[in-house]
């Protein structure tokens, strides 16, 4: 029920807007591409997410939600401070707009599949896979420190947290921060809840959306066409569709362009399953809008 009241907090501690997924899908991988070729160009960087409006809004939701996840799942106060300070590093360049200047976003790829791996983890929710959780974070934490935020960076981060000038005697990163090994496997089906459900429109393989015009004259082994067909099954609302764009029969639709889409489109909503279930979606989305808007108004009016 909560895609009727779009736009909608699943979580509220996210703080932000969420949008049903099917509006989202497939954004967050074509952003993390984008931030890989993003050679330290802030500017172009965000000027092609922001054209996107729901591309920045995935973006928004899957960094709270990647941090809301990590933090619930640290445990320890040295653990939680160090964390903090990373995301509160992020957030500052994030604000300042040089992220992509300031950190190796090409290594970002990387960061995006160990968080596909941890999710799926906690989705299973098993016992038996407490080890590689752990091991994940840890290997989830060095692409952040080395590979993203680099040398320098991990140096002030570490200054930072325990308040040193210098650094003789530090002890090697990958024995001074075990930083996820007390993540708790109890945690998960809590966590497993927070996540909700998500579902997935997957159209036929290589099927085409709508009909060519070659797919609506070639004939079957009958002699039949499709458009022959589609006429024969449904005359009248042929009939309808040739008064609705002023023409007396099918030759002098083929005169132009514009008609001929029409008519590709009259016979793939009637004879093309992957057409109608596109159209549906749309029109799915024209409600959920309409929803929104009819809501706010109402907000508004109280």
């Amino acid at each position: 029920m909560d895609l009727l009241l779009v736009p909608y907090w699943a979580d509220r501690e996210l703080d932000v807007i969420q949008w049903p997924p099917f509006l989202l899908a497939s954004k967050i991988p074509i952003a993390v591409d984008m931030a890989k070729d993003s050679n330290g160009k802030d500017r172009e960087l965000k000027k092609r997410i922001s054209a996107d409006n729901y591309m920045s809004f995935a973006v928004s939701e899957c960094y709270k939600s990647f941090r809301n996840i990590i933090m619930f799942l640290v445990r320890g106060d040295r653990e939680k401070e160090v964390i903090e300070y990373i995301f509160l590093e992020v957030d500052k360049h994030i604000e300042a707009g040089d992220i992509a200047n300031e950190y190796k976003l090409s290594a970002l790829p990387g960061l995006y599949d160990l968080f596909i791996k941890l999710i799926k983890f906690l989705l299973e929710n098993k016992q038996e896979d407490r080890d590689q959780v752990v091991i994940l974070f840890q290997d989830m934490l060095e692409v952040v420190t080395r590979d993203i935020m680099m040398e320098d960076h991990i140096s002030s981060l570490v200054d930072s947290i325990h308040g040193n000038s210098g650094h003789e005697g530090m002890i090697p990163l990958d024995q001074q921060y075990q930083l996820f090994a007390s993540a708790e496997p109890s945690n998960f089906q809590l966590l497993n809840q927070k996540l909700g459900k998500r579902s997935i429109l997957t159209p036929y393989y290589t099927e085409e959306v709508l009909f060519s015009l070659h797919d609506l004259e070639v004939p079957n082994e009958d002699g039949v066409s499709i458009l022959f067909y589609l006429q024969k099954i449904f005359p009248d609302e042929w009939t309808n569709f040739l008064e609705r764009v002023k023409c007396n029969n099918e030759e002098e639709l083929r005169g132009s362009d514009e008609l001929e889409e029409q008519m590709r489109l009259w016979a793939s909503y009637r004879g093309q399953t992957l057409t109608k279930t596109v159209r549906g979606m749309m029109y799915y989305r024209k409600a959920l809008e309409l929803q929104a808007f009819l809501d706010m108004a109402k907000d508004e009016g109280d």
